[in-house]
């Protein structure tokens, strides 16, 4: 896909001041993307398998500190998933994504390539009457060639059903994380991001269906 457009955004940072403007400079940008899915079931293992693949590449200009460069971006993401119910009251399922990101701006500046690494994981032990179910997830944002910051977050939830009576208790943040840092990346920009989570907690939820 090529898109030509007359605002080209400019980005400037002065004194902890980060400005975004726009110049009225007539430009190309040229944006290409590829996407794949295989999957495969071990139906005698109870077992579904998946693999998505994103590719995508753009390239263009972009204007910083006054100057006007090209850059061209190339993402690249894994995207497995996996679900097993070897037993009826028994059930896993692990979803991930492996994003590495590539800049290169202006004449041979090349970026470091960065990973930002998503996996999650599900299991649920139970019925229809009595559910447990465990969930963890696991964050890793590569910030350069030498730093990177990572999360990881766990919650419990189990579920009681009894006639229109329905009873659950949940555990949420086990690990007790005080913080969330996570790491948004663009063509040549990258962005860090926090929010400040609630400690430690229980909630009790009791519910009667009329």
């Amino acid at each position: 896909m090529e898109t030509k457009i007359r605002g080209l955004p400019n980005a400037y940072y002065q004194d902890s001041i980060f400005t975004l403007t726009t110049w009225e400079i007539p430009n190309r940008n040229r944006s290409y993307s590829l996407t794949s899915l295989l999957s495969k079931g071990f139906y005698d293992w109870h077992l579904k398998t998946s693999l998505e693949t994103q590719l995508l590449h753009s390239e263009g200009k972009q204007a910083g500190q006054g100057s006007i460069q090209n850059y061209r971006y190339t993402q690249l993401a894994l995207i497995p998933k996996i679900n097993w119910s070897p037993l009826s009251w028994f059930s896993a399922t692990y979803l991930a994504s492996f994003t590495c990101n590539r800049s290169l701006i202006g004449e041979g500046n090349s970026l470091p390539a960065l990973w930002d690494i998503r996996q999650k994981i599900n299991l649920e032990i139970g019925n229809r009457t009595l559910l447990v179910r465990l969930i963890g997830e696991h964050y890793y944002n590569q910030l350069d060639e030498n730093h990177h910051q990572q999360v990881r977050l766990a919650d419990a939830e189990a579920l009681y059903i009894k006639d229109k009576w329905r009873f659950s208790m949940s555990l949420r943040n086990l690990f007790n994380q005080k913080e969330y840092r996570y790491t948004t990346y663009s063509t040549i920009q990258q962005y860090t991001s926090w929010i400040k989570m609630r400690p430690r907690e229980i909630l009790v939820s009791i519910q009667y269906q009329l």
